[in-house]
């Protein structure tokens, strides 16, 4: 609040333009405080009058000499606000920050420049610095560096005497005070000379006066006309030139010059995309916008082979031309027919750009590459005239139908997306075009409208499915099959319209019907519906293998894998009389269960009991592909087959085993010799013929797990150890041979008797130590032991063996 009162007592006090106030208030521009130098820079335009040179030869001190980047950007603030419009001397302090490090001076510089140039007409003059003048200043410089330090110098108002001697050095000049005002005058009389001044001749396209940085050269002109290979022009769009002199016009052409947009549009295609913008902008400035050479000129820049070109052509384009110019239009349009693709993607990438949804002339452009001899200028085209078609246009519908049509598979593609883009879904027109294509010869072309129908309806849009399901009743089965395939995509599982409805034809008499109507229900049925299972099931036995194989294909996707009542109902159909029918079972079984489900195991199983061969049979080629090996709970319902009153069904048993079970799987060895022990004798009888298969001859566990059925307690089970023993051992094993001496001490006689009996199997004929273990027995308290003993003694010694007398 104080600075601020100071700064009104100054104004109070302080005549206009005196130099003493405008001395301090001045040095206040370059203050530490910011808000010392904002005050500061508002009350100087208020001290002074408009136009005033010392105030501007003071601010202009500050604005070159400063270092703080700052101070400098709020010195050009303020001396914008000092000087008239076109003021020469605002423009050349303008000038030399446009070239400053710093990128906000250099933004600050451009604006104040736009705002200061003098414009009148197509010409834009600025002041004092003719081609006569640069000539002399630049033919003697060896470098870019020494250009730039020349020509700062010869900006600077205190040396205006270089302009006319550029080859004098320092020492030679004699310095002009800051105050002297004769500079000035001479500038301006230079600069109204230059106004009057007639526009340049139609062969001199470009006079450059300066620009940013560095001035670029007098002889553009020659460069130009130079034949091909000559000198390079390559300079003259440096970064951020062209954007200066748009703002400031520091450039005499004649507009329309087509050498001139020629030579501009060699640097649209520049990696840099600040000289990009500037070409795009100098040729604004050239030729104007929507003119068809900076249209053709720009529209070339899609075919470059630099991603980032094409993509820059986009932008350019939106600033050349106005949006539905059909020239423009015409030139993106034929750029669908380049033979590379990244070209058609430019062009389908900038259509939307250039013109506006409903545009006719990109419609008709689209519309006529539609029945292009070549596939992929037909695909581009569908998909560009999606983007300037508006939603709901009919004649777009019968267009994209038409390419559903298409010989080639990506054109179809195409149109199959763009229907979801050109109408509103549940357009009944659209529904009725698309569905008409499932009737079509081409198997190609109903599969795309199968995929079309979700883009122009809703899911259970009931007259979508009305239309659908009627086609299930087509005599081409190409249609019902392609109905079939469109029904989940129109209908949700389990929808009380389509179910219902689809139900009703599973019952007709025409077979292919009935396939038909099973694989849509299938596909449109709740999971795990039983009354749909039962149908299926049902159907399951029907007459015809279409149907059957359509229950066997459909009954996964109405059901969770492994449904108990689904897998009870397949089971069923293996009593069936057919022959085919029993195998469309066990497929339909092998589908809807996962391998080792015990539940299918165990409902397979149970056809072993069937006096039907037939169903035995195809039971146990169920078991081999259901079945999980080596899965316990599998073995444990197999093997409790063998307890069956039917000798059929433990056969079955015995040849499923090795199929269930790998030889030496102790759990397969326990469930059969569990077997042993049961009352019923050809159980006990099948356990032992089950053990050759279950372990291998030696097998240690086997024969420990038989050789404890000679202590258990029914004498049935003690009998059956020996011929079990025979089977899972060899004679002279010595493992067997401990585990059956061992019994032969048993407390129990029973025991005793039947590890006796064991010895036959387990000794060679005439093998001494069985011989000395039977004469043990001889003596055994147990009347039966030693009867036992003797019988085993004839078996074991040989005849007339003299160790045995």
């Amino acid at each position: 609040g104080v600075r601020l009162a100071a700064a009104e007592a100054i104004l109070l006090v302080a005549e206009p333009c005196d130099e003493f106030a405008v001395e301090q208030i001045v040095a206040r521009l370059g203050h530490l405080d910011r808000g010392v130098r904002r005050i500061a820079s508002e009350a100087l335009p208020r001290l002074v009058t408009t136009g005033d040179g010392c105030s501007i030869r003071k601010v202009r001190a500050i604005l070159e000499l400063h270092p703080d980047d700052q101070v400098r950007n709020l010195a050009l603030q303020v001396i914008s606000k000092l000087v008239v419009e076109a003021d020469t001397r605002a423009v050349d302090a303008a000038g030399v920050l446009v070239a400053d490090r710093e990128e906000s001076v250099r933004l600050a510089a451009q604006a104040a420049l736009a705002r200061l140039a003098a414009k009148r007409g197509e010409q834009v003059i600025v002041h004092g610095l003719t081609n006569k003048w640069l000539n002399g200043l630049y033919s003697k410089a060896k470098s870019a560096d020494d250009r730039h330090v020349r020509f700062q110098r010869c900006m600077d108002q205190t040396n205006f005497e270089r302009f006319e001697n550029p080859d004098a050095s320092d020492d030679d000049v004699e310095p002009v005070r800051r105050e002297d005002r004769n500079s000035t005058e001479r500038r301006s009389e230079e600069e109204q000379q230059l106004q009057q001044e007639e526009p340049p001749p139609p062969e001199e396209p470009f006079r450059l006066l300066w620009c940013h940085k560095w001035y670029i050269g007098p002889s553009i002109p020659n460069a130009w006309a130079s034949k091909p290979g000559g000198d390079s022009v390559d300079g003259l769009l440096a970064p951020g030139a062209w954007t200066m002199l748009r703002d400031v016009g520091a450039v005499k052409v004649r507009i329309g010059n087509s050498h001139a947009i020629r030579e501009v549009a060699r640097h649209l295609v520049s990696m840099d995309p600040e000289i990009r913008l500037s070409a795009v902008q100098a040729l604004i400035q050239l030729a104007g916008r929507n003119d068809r050479r900076a249209i053709d000129k720009v529209c070339v820049c899609m075919e470059h082979h630099h991603e980032t070109i094409r993509r820059a052509a986009s932008g350019m384009l939106q600033q050349l031309v106005d949006k539905d110019n059909a020239n423009v239009i015409d030139a993106v349009c034929s750029r669908l027919e380049h033979i590379r693709k990244e070209v058609r993607e430019a062009a389908i990438a900038i259509l939307p750009k250039v013109a506006r949804k409903g545009c006719q002339v990109a419609i008709d452009r689209c519309s006529q590459r539609l029945v292009h001899h070549d596939a992929f200028v037909r695909e581009a085209a569908v998909r560009a005239l999606v983007l300037v078609t508006v939603t709901g246009d009919a004649s777009a519908v019968d267009k994209a139908c038409l390419r559903l049509e298409d010989t080639d598979g990506l054109v179809r593609t195409a149109a199959v997306t763009a229907l979801g883009q050109v109408t509103f879904k549940g357009d009944d027109y659209a529904i009725e075009e698309v569905c008409a294509r499932l009737d079509h010869a081409v198997a190609d072309v109903r599969h795309a409208a199968v995929d079309a129908l979700p883009q122009v309806t809703h899911k259970g849009f009931q007259p979508t499915m009305r239309r659908v399901i009627a086609r299930l009743r087509h005599p081409e089965k190409g249609t019902r099959d392609a109905a079939v395939l469109a029904l989940p995509r129109v209908a949700d599982r389990g929808d009380d319209y389509a179910v219902p409805v689809i139900m009703e034809l599973m019952f007709n008499l025409d077979p292919v019907i009935r396939e038909s109507s099973t694989e849509g229900l299938c596909k449109v049925a709740a999971i795990g519906d039983h009354q749909v299972i039962n149908i299926l099931g049902a159907l399951l036995q029907d007459g015809d293998h279409r149907v059957r194989t359509s229950v066997i294909n459909g009954f996964p996707e109405t059901i969770e894998i492994g449904d108990l009542h689904a897998i009870k109902t397949i089971a069923q159909s293996f009593d069936h009389d057919e022959w085919d029918v029993k195998k469309a079972a066990m497929y339909a079984m092998c589908k809807v269960v996962n391998v080792g489900d015990d539940n299918a195991v165990e409902a397979v199983c149970l056809r072993y009991e069937s006096d039907d061969s037939e169903v035995r049979r195809i039971a146990m080629k169920a078991i081999e592909k259901i079945a999980l090996r080596n899965r316990h709970e599998n073995v444990s319902i197999v093997c409790l087959r063998l307890e069956h009153s039917s000798s059929d069904a433990r056969r079955c048993v015995i040849k499923t085993l090795p199929i269930v079970a790998d030889k030496g799987l102790e759990h397969a060895i326990d469930e059969v010799a569990l077997r042993l022990e049961h009352d019923f004798a050809p159980t006990r009888r099948a356990a032992i013929k089950a053990l050759a298969l279950v372990a291998d001859k030696g097998d240690r566990y086997a024969i420990a797990a038989v050789a404890r059925r000679l202590e258990h307690q029914k004498t049935d089970t003690r009998v059956a150890v020996p011929a079990a023993l025979a089977q899972v051992t060899d004679q002279d094993d010595e493992f067997a041979i401990e585990e059956v001496c061992r019994r032969l001490e048993h407390e129990r006689p029973e025991t005793r008797v039947a590890a006796t009996n064991s010895l036959v199997p387990v000794f060679v004929r005439g093998d001494e130590r069985g011989i000395d273990h039977l004469g043990m027995l001889l003596e055994d308290d147990d009347p039966l032991v030693r009867f036992t003993a003797a019988e085993v003694m004839a078996m074991v010694a040989q005849e007339r063996d003299q160790y045995g007398v």
